[in-house]
């Protein structure tokens, strides 16, 4: 006598569905077998009863310092490694006696090389002077108070002149400045020296996607 595969081996499925909860039962070969149901998953998300921190608290920033090998002269004299340093906040201030120390730490360094931002609004109240330094700038907005600057010019290491006489020799070659690139949405005017150096606006929208 034949059997008939659906008849005899596997007789019947049967899913019982109740909400979320779904139960498999098999009968094969005459035996249920029950599949256990597992419990549901649940997760639930709630926002923090306190206020979220404050735009230019130090909770929003990340400072990175990268050393580079250098075998150049670097603001008159030879420095075997330059700073390569990146910033990152949600509202980034550069002043004078901030409670973030970021003015103090590097304004007037003079062994950064590329000094990179990254902020939603740059607020610089003070004159920022990082001498032969690449600046970058990656911002929505840039609000510069009266006071408010940036330079790279480098230092004076030009002073040696030529020889004295009826004509004189050429004088010692300056450093070159450092660049100051903008990636902006939105700036007011301000200053900003290089004596020599390259000033890059672009709007940050503008920008094609690598």
């Amino acid at each position: 006598m034949k059997h008939s595969f659906y008849g005899d081996y596997m007789k019947k499925y049967i899913i019982y569905a109740s909400g979320l909860t779904i139960s498999l039962f098999t009968s094969i070969l005459g035996a249920g077998t029950p599949i256990v149901s597992l419990p549901i998953e649940t997760s639930v998300f709630t926002l923090p009863d306190s206020a979220p921190p404050d735009p230019t608290s130090r909770d929003y920033l990340n400072i990175e310092e990268k050393d580079t090998p250098n075998s150049n002269n670097f603001n008159g004299i030879q420095r075997p490694s330059l700073k390569n340093v990146t910033i990152s906040a949600k509202t980034l201030i550069l002043e004078s006696k901030n409670l973030n120390q970021l003015y103090e730490t590097y304004n007037n360094a003079k062994n950064i090389k590329n000094f990179t931002i990254y902020t939603e609004t740059l607020i610089i109240n003070s004159p920022l002077y990082l001498p032969s330094t690449n600046i970058s700038i990656y911002a929505k907005n840039i609000d510069v108070g009266k006071n408010g600057s940036i330079s790279v010019q480098p230092l004076d290491d030009s002073e040696e002149v030529g020889n004295t006489g009826y004509i004189g020799n050429n004088g010692k070659a300056g450093s070159d400045s450092g660049n100051f690139t903008m990636y902006i949405q939105k700036s007011m005017p301000f200053n900003a020296n290089l004596n020599g150096g390259t000033v890059i606006r672009r709007s940050w929208y503008a920008r094609k996607p690598s």
